[in-house]
């Protein structure tokens, strides 16, 4: 099971993205998450398997 906390602030670094952490350690994500279109690649699978699209 993956534990995944979700914050935010007014400050610079609430305003990052694409950060990931485990056990406390900044990790670097897949390269793929920072791919626009990859993520709209994702969205149209999503939306074809789902008949919802975001």
């Amino acid at each position: 099971m993956a534990r995944i906390l979700v914050t935010g602030s007014t400050d610079g670094i609430g305003l990052e993205t694409a950060r990931y952490f485990k056990r406390r350690q900044d990790l670097k994500p897949n390269p793929s998450a920072r791919d626009v279109r990859y993520q709209d690649g994702l969205l149209r699978a999503g939306a074809a398997l789902s008949g919802v699209t975001l």
